[in-house]
């Protein structure tokens, strides 16, 4: 019979050994790979790991991830089954246990990162209520798709409310964001040039990922002035100025690709520039609704 409960010191090195058997060496989080760091971040709260058992053997692993920035938010993340164990519901067992933890414990929202080669990740993320929200094409390096890159799909499970702030935003709204607001609902856009926060950016590997605290005019032409040969991810906050940012990035070449939930629980509008179009899976009628969307607007790019 399987059971699913919280990680115990003794666990670690049969989760690390799991992750081996499954991904080989080249899992993203290469922390996973040293036991006394899987016990360590448990220890300390980072994240608390629950394994499902059957048989007495360890045959899955999946946990919160804890933010550093704010205490009322985690991650589903980590999750992987033994080969053997697969079609059993063992991940969704783990997934429904972390859950109620995180209901337990007034956590304020779950996000997670779903994997295009992996539909039953995407499966797994709908059956536990999480809504998806936005793509991120070509987003990381892969052992399951080689030499392609992966394409993260954005989850979020409200456990309380988180209002997307569009109410009184200009224009037509596009067809993707509709089951958006249907979901987490909708209130006025926030007064836009509030804040001094800086832009800022990342590199990781050949992507770079800039995060646009306040989408003024000279942000938004530096953004449209960074290399169109590097693939770019784009973060806008979400305010009043969203309308005249989305016009200016747009017209910079950068595709809409959702929302995501950034820093500080604030919503934020994700624009894209350079990706390569492969075909993906997608189980969500919204990330399929963006791929659409992404495509069509690729297409008007090129006729202009």
């Amino acid at each position: 019979m399987m059971f699913v409960r919280g990680l115990e010191e003794c666990d670690a090195a049969q989760v690390s050994a799991l992750f081996n058997r499954v991904y080989g060496e080249d899992y993203f989080y290469p922390e996973i790979y040293l036991p006394s760091v899987i016990y360590h971040h448990n220890r300390t709260r980072r994240w608390q790991s629950v394994v499902a058992l059957l048989g007495g053997h360890i045959v899955g692993h999946a946990l919160l991830w804890r933010s550093s920035e704010d205490d009322r938010r985690a991650e589903l993340a980590m999750i992987v089954v033994d080969p053997q164990a697969r079609g059993q519901g063992v991940a969704t067992r783990m997934g429904r246990h972390l859950c109620d933890l995180a209901r337990r414990q007034h956590l304020a929202v779950l996000t997670i990162k779903m994997v295009a080669s992996h539909v039953w990740t995407q499966r797994l993320g709908a059956a536990l209520g999480f809504q998806a929200t936005g793509l991120l094409l070509d987003y990381v390096d892969s052992p399951i798709c080689h030499p392609a890159r992966e394409t993260a799909i954005l989850g979020v499970l409200p456990l309380q409310a988180l209002p997307l702030p569009l109410t009184g935003m200009p224009g037509d709204q596009p067809s993707w964001l509709a089951p958006l607001i249907e979901q987490f609902g909708a209130v006025s856009a926030g007064a836009a040039g509030d804040r001094a926060a800086l832009t800022k950016i990342t590199v990781q590997d050949d992507r770079l990922d800039l995060i646009i605290e306040c989408a003024n005019h000279f942000s938004l032409i530096e953004a449209s002035r960074l290399s169109s040969t590097r693939m770019t991810h784009v973060w806008v906050r979400m305010d009043a100025n969203l309308a005249m940012a989305l016009s200016v990035l747009h017209q910079a070449g950068y595709a809409d690709m959702g929302l995501a939930l950034g820093p500080g629980r604030h919503w934020y509008w994700l624009l894209q520039r350079g990706f390569s179009g492969r075909s993906l899976q997608l189980h969500s009628p919204t990330a399929r609704a963006l791929l659409a969307s992404v495509k069509q607007q690729a297409l008007h790019a090129e006729a202009c």
